[in-house]
């Protein structure tokens, strides 16, 4: 039985996507599809980019982790310690020694309680019963 069409494009996207190491823009995957599928339609290629997109968001498909430039990594660093989030960089590239650089770890914190009152004072009386149990 012969392969779906969307099962090729997403074989497509992959090996394009291996060899642009910093991404690639939509329009870009879209004229390299187009140069590679000219029989399918535009937009069957264009649903089948979205799809993929969604298959990596939902975590049916794995995107291999890329290395921001290191220009980039100290604006990055920034903005993981102001929102809180953990930084791990590591070479995927060795495997017996990815050299992990842990750069930020992750911070609890706790919410600001003016305005979790507020939003509970805009709540229904039926909301706040269902809130509280």
């Amino acid at each position: 039985m012969a392969e779906p069409i969307r099962q090729k494009v997403f074989k497509s996207i992959k090996e394009y996507l291996k060899n642009k190491p910093d991404g690639a823009r939509y329009s870009e995957i879209i004229e390299f599809l187009k140069e590679n599928f000219p029989d399918v339609p535009e937009n069957t290629l264009h649903g089948s980019v979205w799809d993929f997109r969604q298959r990596i968001i939902n975590g049916k498909e794995k995107a291999d982790p890329i290395r921001p430039p290191e220009s980039d990594i100290p604006r990055l660093e920034s903005l993981c310690m102001r929102f809180g989030i953990g930084l791990i960089l590591f070479d995927k590239d060795d495997l017996n020694n990815p050299k992990f650089q842990i750069r930020t770890r992750a911070m609890k914190s706790e919410p600001d309680y003016f305005y979790v009152n507020l939003y509970i004072q805009k709540l229904s009386k039926d909301d706040i019963k269902k809130l509280m149990g």
